[in-house]
């Protein structure tokens, strides 16, 4: 899977995004009996930081760097927004 995913990523790279390890479009919500309902949009990221020492403008700084230099990320933080305002869904 990762050969093909690679192969993808590499002769679509504009319309083809996979999540990381540390990087990952989550859709959340609840299964009825005839289908599923998404509530919630999430993108989940891993930081390696001090926790003790980090404010939240040292972390929004983090966060905002992250998006501007990993373009999966930000591929999947824009995909991520426009599917929770076509959806009227929640996105953090």
């Amino acid at each position: 899977m990762d050969q093909l995913s690679a192969y993808l990523l590499h002769t679509y790279p504009n319309h083809y995004f996979a999540g990381k390890d540390d990087c990952n479009l989550v859709i959340w919500g609840t299964r009825g009996i005839t289908r599923h309902t998404p509530k919630l949009c999430t993108l989940l990221l891993g930081f390696e930081y001090p926790p003790y020492q980090m404010d939240e403008n040292a972390m929004e700084s983090l966060l905002s760097t992250r998006l501007s230099d990993d373009l999966t990320c930000s591929k999947l933080y824009a995909y991520g927004k426009s599917i929770s305002e076509q959806l009227g869904l929640p996105f953090c």
